[in-house]
């Protein structure tokens, strides 16, 4: 590869970080968005949002858009504008939510547009506001840390293997999910009197 061309690729990696991860990244998004496509039509788009885990572009979410052909499809996009509303107990796309970085956002949809925003992904640690402010510790607090993390790594060596790991991504459809929703889908059929 002569010099010059190893120099331009160095200097758009470096100028644009994003640019060497970006193929991988909309492949994998694309081969997602390919295994649900069997089911559209066929299963609500909600539905198929729920299944999509997006990769591209970072800190993109699921949202259901009308594609060139107008048919409602589950599309990875950056919210560009979230909804400023208030929620009952029952709706958890308005509540407050808490980042894996300990910050607190007044909905999902902010913390996925900072994230586009941003261009990093900030991944949900949990519904709700974050339980512990973001302050600084304490010198007793900063003492204790090291019995702490000791204390933690023994915990973690005695559960052993009765530690579960995360589930698979939900861009997966497993043989038990497929037969969900081909159930789901058939029932809906036959209930809607169009299978006679």
């Amino acid at each position: 590869m002569p010099c010059i061309l190893r120099l331009v690729i160095l200097v758009t990696l470096a100028l644009r970080p994003e640019a060497g991860m970006g193929g991988r990244a909309q492949r994998k998004q694309r081969l997602a968005e390919e295994k649900l496509r069997p089911y559209l039509g066929r299963v609500s788009p909600e539905s198929l949002c729920d299944l999509l885990k997006c990769h591209s572009p970072i800190g993109s979410w699921c949202q259901v858009v009308r594609d060139s052909s107008g048919i409602l499809v589950p599309k990875c996009v950056c919210p560009q504008k979230c909804p400023r509303h208030v929620c009952s107990s029952v709706c958890s796309k308005g509540a407050p939510v808490c980042s894996v970085l300990g910050k607190t956002y007044a909905s999902e949809c902010l913390l996925h547009k900072d994230s586009c925003r941003k261009r990093r992904r900030i991944g949900l640690a949990h519904m709700g506001p974050c339980a512990v402010p973001r302050a600084l510790c304490t010198d007793v607090e900063l003492g204790q840390f090291p019995y702490r993390l000791l204390d933690w790594f023994l915990l973690l060596s005695r559960m052993g293997e009765s530690y579960q790991s995360a589930p698979p991504p939900q861009s997966c459809l497993s043989h038990g999910q497929r037969t969900a929703l081909a159930e789901r889908w058939f029932a809906s059929w036959i209930g809607t009197g169009t299978g006679s």
